[in-house]
């Protein structure tokens, strides 16, 4: 386990075992290599009762702070769970892929097994036909579905 990464931490040394378990020592990864353009946090605000992500506005190495592109409202606390997802530098296992969107590349370490790697492509992933106004309920639903969103107006 020694040098071994699980998620953002490196597992530095063996502190004890017995019992019911191993404990380790691990150190977090450097932010600094970090290229959060297309990174996003994946979190459980609030009381930990619901889940959302958000994009990365940045990241500051010095003070080990990641700034969200707006919160939607909800009360980010210090002690929610969450995760960094889709940094190229974070890759370390197998079967992890990276989407780079501003790119339009792919990065992914493949799997032992793997004979190829086939990424799917679409103009728009939900296409609205109709008349009238267009409503976007909440802000999370706008930005989840803004990515693939193709809108059509029946034309008179």
């Amino acid at each position: 386990m020694i040098g071994q990464r699980i998620g953002n931490l490196q597992i530095i040394e063996l502190i004890g075992e017995g019992g019911m378990g191993t404990v380790y020592r691990a150190k977090d990864i450097d932010p600094v290599t970090w290229e959060p353009d297309d990174g996003r946090v994946f979190m459980w605000p609030t009381h930990d009762w619901f889940s959302t992500d958000k994009p990365i506005a940045g990241i500051d190495p010095k003070t080990r702070t990641i700034s969200l592109e707006g919160t939607g409202g909800y009360d980010i606390r210090a002690n929610n769970r969450y995760f960094v997802q889709n940094i190229l530098a974070l890759l370390d296992v197998p079967g992890e892929c990276q989407i780079g969107a501003k790119s339009k590349t792919l990065y992914c370490i493949p799997r032992a097994d793997a004979t190829a790697i086939e990424a799917a492509t679409a103009e728009s992933l939900i296409a609205v036909r109709g008349q009238g106004n267009l409503v976007i309920l909440t802000e999370d639903l706008e930005q989840k579905l803004a990515y693939n969103l193709l809108v059509v107006y029946d034309q008179d």
